[in-house]
C-alpha cells in the first residue's frame, strides 16, 4: 500500500499528486492520497509505504507531526524521506550544518524557541525574520515591520539579510531523484520579493543549469546526509543566484516540496523508476 500523505486543507492533494496517483494506478500501484492527521499508524500494514508530498501543514501542528513521525518508527513503517530526514529538515538550523561545510548559504541569525530575541545582535542593514518551522513563505517578512515576538515565531526565527538580487533573477529550484539531478524550475518574483508561489511568482522550466549550481546543490545535500543514505527518493534544493555567476543556498527541501511535475516532461516516469525500488522493498 502506497499512501501519499497530504493535509486537512488539501485532502486530496493538488492536480500535479493527483495525476501522480492516477499514473500509480495504472501500473497497478495500491495507491492512496489521506491527511497525515486521519492515518492511523496503529492500523496501517507492516508494507505500506507513505510519501509526505502533501504535508502542507506539519509547521502549523509540529509537535503533532513529530508524534506522528515517531509513531511510524515505532511501528517500523517506512516513510520517505525517511524520518531522520523529515525531522532535520522541519528546523532551518540545518543551514548551520551547511555553514559549518563552508557552503554559500545566506548568513543567518537563529533565535531557538526559548531565547530572546536580542536584536542588537543584528548586523545586516536590511534584514528578513523567518519562522524556524515554517512553509510556504508563510510569517516571512521584513524585521523592520514589527518586533518579533515568542508568539509570533513560537518555534524560534531565523533572521537574514535580504537578498536584493531575488528581485531580478529569482531563485533556482534544483530537484533530484534518488540522489541524482533530475531537472531545474526558474521561479522569478513578480510583485513580491518572495519567491514563493503564494506571493505570484512565475514559473518556468530552467533548461540547461550551471554544473556548479548542480555541483554546489549535490554538496548541501552530501553534508546534510542525505546522500549517505540509500533511503533518499525526493529532494529540491534552492538557490539565489548572483550576477557574478555565485548562488546562496537558500533552502533545502527535503519533506514536501513541490517538484514542479507539470514544468518537466517525463518528470512523472522518472520519479516514479525511483520509487519503484522502494514500492517493491516493502512489498516483498
Amino acid at each position: 500500500m502506497l499512501l501519499i500523505a497530504t493535509c486537512k486543507a488539501y485532502k486530496e492533494g493538488n492536480a500535479a499528486l493527483k495525476n501522480l496517483q492516477k499514473r500509480l494506478e495504472n501500473l497497478h500501484f495500491q495507491c492512496e492520497l489521506k491527511a497525515w492527521q486521519e492515518i492511523n499508524v496503529k492500523n496501517l500494514a507492516s508494507n505500506t509505504l507513505i510519501l509526505p508530498l502533501a504535508v502542507w501543514d506539519y509547521s502549523l501542528e509540529y509537535a503533532n507531526f513529530l508524534h506522528f513521525l515517531n509513531e511510524l518508527e515505532r511501528k517500523k513503517i517506512r516513510i520517505l524521506n525517511p524520518s531522520e530526514i523529515l525531522k532535520m529538515n522541519a528546523d532551518k538550523s540545518y543551514l548551520k550544518i551547511l555553514e559549518k561545510a563552508n557552503l554559500p548559504i545566506i548568513p543567518s541569525v537563529i533565535f531557538k524557541q526559548n531565547g530572546l530575541f536580542n536584536l542588537n545582535q543584528i548586523p545586516f542593514e536590511k534584514a528578513v525574520i523567518k519562522p524556524l518551522v515554517g512553509q510556504s513563505g508563510n510569517g516571512v517578512r521584513f524585521l523592520e515591520q514589527k518586533t518579533p515576538t515568542k508568539a509570533e515565531f513560537p518555534h524560534g526565527a531565523l533572521i537574514q539579510p535580504f537578498i536584493e538580487s531575488v528581485e531580478e533573477l529569482g531563485e533556482f529550484c534544483l530537484i533530484f531523484f534518488g540522489g541524482k539531478f533530475a531537472y531545474a524550475i526558474h521561479r522569478q518574483t513578480q510583485k513580491d520579493w518572495r519567491a514563493n508561489s503564494n506571493y505570484g511568482v512565475k514559473i518556468s522550466p530552467l533548461k540547461n543549469p550551471h554544473k556548479a549550481y548542480i555541483n554546489l546543490a549535490l554538496k548541501a545535500l552530501k553534508a546534510l546526509k542525505a546522500l549517505n543514505s540509500s533511503n533518499l527518493l525526493y529532494a529540491r534544493v534552492d538557490l539565489l543566484p548572483q550576477k557574478n555567476g555565485d548562488a546562496f543556498i537558500n533552502e533545502v527541501e527535503l519533506i514536501e516540496p513541490s517538484l514542479y511535475f507539470d514544468f518537466c516532461e517525463n518528470s512523472l516516469d522518472e520519479f516514479i523508476k525511483n520509487l519503484l525500488p522502494f514500492y517493491q522493498k516493502a512489498n516483498c
